[in-house]
């Protein structure tokens, strides 16, 4: 009897893959007589998990999702399975191969050229006939892509400057239409003409050329980065200045009395503001934490006298064990009152 079981299983099993090769067979066939590539120039060994055979990121667009967020995504578009819906992609950050809907797609940048194609271009790309509708990237009051010239003909902007471990450098420069990220400012320097990234936090002055205008780190960031005008301005951008004397005060604290209290913020914000620098926002105080654990400039002499007497204000609400213990720890700095 198991015999018999076993004879009608395998009998079953060896039914059920000829059925299956034969429906490949046709939707092969059907394929190449309705004038297809074959799938697997394309498709083939996809699995969900793996990019396609021979992929590479070729378009990074602004994606806005079903539920509402807007998001950045580097992709490899299928055009075999592009329709007037949308196009299934390749997603480099998710790992996934994934519908993007052309009505959501609200930028596209070809990777390799750096061009905005904008929705239109990726729909054309994918081989579908003209459009005969607007995209979300058409609208009046769409957002906008990178404002700046691929070929500018002078210098736009004057930067003054520390890279890390270097010396304070002054330079003018023209923007790199899409060579600028979240952590970079990327520029052509003139009359030179070569290209240079300097790290937003970097940046002590920057003039507008043509209107003699001066920048702090926040509005230059931007306007460089418009196209991004839907995102905050990062932390590090915007408290890169009292990133210095921040770091050092946390690092004093958890040094002589163990940790830096959040009821000490006050009086960091408090030195910063007598410096003229951004408060820190309780919110951002886990991003400094982590900051004071790397090397971080030498204070000036303003920074320095703001330290002393900024311990000294953490000092007084202290036990008097832990408040010697602190105004200790500022006379690294007390030389130089």
């Amino acid at each position: 009897m198991d015999i018999i079981v076993t004879g009608v299983v395998v009998t079953g099993l060896l039914a059920a893959c000829v059925a299956i090769y034969k429906y490949r067979e046709g939707r092969r066939a059907a394929r190449r007589a309705a004038g297809h590539a074959p799938e697997t120039q394309t498709t083939g060994n996809m699995t969900g998990r793996h990019p396609p055979p021979g992929a590479r990121p070729l378009f990074h667009i602004r994606y806005r999702e079903d539920f509402g967020p807007v998001v950045r995504r580097d992709i490899f578009p299928i055009r075999p399975y592009a329709t007037e819906e949308g196009v299934r992609a390749w997603c480099y950050l998710m790992g996934e191969l994934r519908l993007f809907k052309f009505d959501q797609i609200e930028a596209v940048k070809e990777i390799d050229s750096g061009r905005d194609i904008m929705a239109r271009g990726l729909w054309l790309w994918c081989g579908l006939p003209e459009p005969s509708r607007a995209f979300a990237d058409e609208h009046p009051d769409a957002l906008t892509q990178s404002p700046w010239p691929e070929a500018p003909g002078a210098p736009q902007f004057r930067i003054t400057f520390s890279p890390p471990g270097g010396v304070r450098r002054t330079v003018e420069v023209s923007v790199l239409r899409w060579g600028s990220n979240r952590r970079t400012f990327a520029g052509q320097t003139w009359p030179e003409r070569e290209t240079v990234a300097i790290d937003w936090a970097d940046m002590h002055e920057v003039t507008n050329l043509e209107t003699g205008e001066m920048l702090n780190r926040s509005h230059f960031w931007r306007a460089v980065l418009a196209h991004r005008q839907d995102e905050a301005v990062p932390w590090y951008v915007i408290y890169a200045d009292a990133l210095p004397m921040a770091c050092a005060v946390v690092r004093a604290c958890q040094h002589a009395a163990g940790r830096f209290l959040t009821k000490d913020i006050q009086h960091l914000n408090a030195a910063l503001q007598g410096l003229g620098m951004a408060p820190i926002d309780v919110e951002d105080w886990n991003n400094v934490r982590a900051c004071a654990r790397e090397p971080s400039r030498e204070l000036t002499d303003a920074e320095a006298a703001a330290f002393v007497a900024c311990m000294h204000a953490i000092a007084e609400g202290r036990p008097a064990a832990t408040a010697a213990k602190l105004q200790k720890a500022s006379s690294i700095y007390s030389a130089r009152d």
